[in-house]
């Protein structure tokens, strides 16, 4: 069997190629959730412009030329639609967010293998030995605590449409008043939906343990 040598230079030209597109690819699917959780605060912002304004409507009827069940109709529909629109950019976001947590995998692994300090060793060391005081007064590591307002952010982004709108079709008097069917199959698609979002956001929260988190020595 014919023996290829290969060039040990050509192996590092290959690497750095390769962690050149994952730069990239990293870097790319990061800017798209961005976009994404952009998106979904207008979204949020829209949602609670239209309940304040049924809310001056109902006090004041300066919308007096519609009527009020067309009103609350409008409204339902067009959160409806954010709801939708919002859990599809978080199943995109989940995706990215996966894909970001395999590349940083890998490129952990590659520093482990390589007995190299690189950007993941610097990482760890900093948040070891920066630590700030909890609200018990317990001393957490700073990548920790910056973890969990990042999930917080996450979970407030992407859960607040769906519970916007579970409120105004709980209390919608226009459904309850002609359409009590369609409010039965509403609920059931917004428990399908929040439990769609629980799951995705809690798989995302697993996954990122294994590589940001660092234990006590």
């Amino acid at each position: 069997m014919k023996q290829i040598n290969i060039d040990r230079s050509d192996i590092d030209l290959l690497f750095e190629g390769e962690y050149a597109l994952l730069a990239q690819e990293r870097h790319r699917r990061s800017s798209e959730q961005t976009s994404f959780i952009k998106i979904v605060l207008v979204g949020i912002a829209v949602q609670i412009g239209m309940i304040l304004v049924e809310i001056i409507n109902s006090n004041s009827t300066f919308l007096n030329d519609i009527e009020q069940e067309k009103i609350e109709l409008f409204l339902y529909l067009i959160n409806g639609l954010i709801v939708l629109i919002s859990v599809t950019l978080f199943l995109f976001w989940l995706d990215h967010a996966l894909t970001i947590l395999m590349i940083d995998k890998y490129l952990k692994q590659k520093e482990l293998d390589t007995n190299e300090s690189g950007w993941f060793a610097f990482r760890e060391a900093y948040s070891r030995n920066t630590k700030i005081k909890g609200f018990f007064g317990k001393k957490l590591e700073l990548t920790r605590i910056k973890i969990f307002f990042f999930k917080t952010a996450i979970l407030i982004s992407f859960l607040t449409p769906s519970v916007v709108f579970f409120f105004m079709f709980i209390f919608s008097s226009y459904l309850e008043s002609n359409l009590p069917f369609v409010k039965i199959v509403t609920l059931c698609l917004f428990m399908i939906i929040f439990l769609l979002l629980i799951y995705g956001i809690r798989t995302w929260i697993n996954s990122t343990q294994n590589v940001y988190w660092t234990k006590e020595k």
